[in-house]
């Protein structure tokens, strides 16, 4: 979304080159994904293979199913390689050239989507570290504190993924899951605490680094906070000023 945005942005204040390189940068980005999900996310040789096949990637769809030809992503008629050179290769072309075009500022604005393409991209990982640190908390409430109640959970799974399995192992024992209530209650409230902060921080983040960087533009208007003027009105406290006693 922050890179459509952009690159309305662009278009908007008619900067034409920038769009393009914008532009550029949305095709590449999307065909690094798709090749990461509908070729291969461990092998990048596979994306060069002129016999190998490519999948469309489809959000959400897959989850659970894996990557590639996992039987939902519909078979693209190309190849692995010519995918690859489709949708990385040229836009990666395209965007190198007009961003060279603009000297100095376009090989600094050249480094700075090469450089978001990576971090934006790990920086995902911090929900799998956020994850982690929920998992470890939360079992840490569940494991010290009684359980008091014990309530039964069925198993479930979504859309191919196994959220509950049928039977877990406590203790070496293969048992059938339940919820701590005590443990369940508290770590509840505790982890709620500190993740609302993290929430927090994080969004913090997110609108001063990176969405606040697809939104500004330099344009040279000085900024004039909003504010009221009266031009026929007046408030109602203030004093009416009177006019002058005539003498003769």
């Amino acid at each position: 979304m922050g890179i459509v945005l952009n690159l309305y942005n662009r278009l908007k204040h008619r900067e034409y080159r920038e769009a393009i390189v914008a532009f550029s940068y949305l095709w590449t980005y999307l065909g690094f994904v798709n090749l990461l999900f509908g070729v291969s996310a461990n092998s990048v040789s596979a994306w060069f293979d002129p016999d190998g096949t490519v999948n469309l990637w489809v959000p959400i769809l897959g989850i659970g199913y894996g990557t590639g030809n996992n039987g939902v992503y519909p078979l693209l008629p190309m190849s692995a390689q010519m995918f690859t050179l489709l949708c990385l290769v040229l836009p990666l072309a395209i965007m190198t050239v007009t961003s060279l075009m603009g000297k100095m500022d376009g090989l600094v604005e050249y480094l700075e989507y090469s450089i978001g393409m990576i971090s934006h991209t790990v920086s995902y990982a911090r929900i799998f570290a956020l994850n982690t640190v929920h998992l470890i908390l939360s079992s840490m409430f569940v494991q010290m504190l009684p359980a008091l109640i014990e309530i039964p959970v069925p198993p479930i799974s979504v859309l191919g993924v196994e959220i509950v399995p049928p039977q877990v192992w406590e203790h070496g024992v293969l048992v059938e899951p339940y919820i701590p209530l005590l443990g369940a209650l508290v770590g509840t409230i505790v982890v709620g605490i500190l993740e609302g902060l993290l929430a927090f921080m994080h969004t913090l983040r997110l609108h001063f680094v990176e969405w606040f960087s697809k939104f500004y533009h330099a344009g040279g208007t000085p900024f004039r906070p909003y504010a009221v003027s009266r031009l026929f009105t007046r408030p109602v406290n203030e004093p009416v000023a009177q006019a002058p006693l005539l003498t003769n």
